[in-house]
């Protein structure tokens, strides 16, 4: 995960604000689903489209 500025207080910050909205507007676009769910599970693309949005940069790489 990339972000300009501080990490600790503005990554923290957006990802709260951001989730948030997601619940919030984008129930649409959230699974039908109960249980004990991960964040990425539970919310979908949704919030990752939000994150980018935001100038959140995600990336995933293979660990060996």
């Amino acid at each position: 995960m990339h972000i300009d500025g501080d990490p600790a207080f503005l990554a923290t910050a957006l990802l709260m604000s951001q989730t948030g909205i997601t619940l919030a507007l984008d129930h649409d676009q959230l699974p039908d689903r109960a249980g004990v769910l991960t964040p990425a599970t539970a919310l979908n693309g949704a919030l990752t489209d939000r994150l980018r949005g935001a100038g959140i940069t995600l990336e995933t790489r293979r660990l060996s």
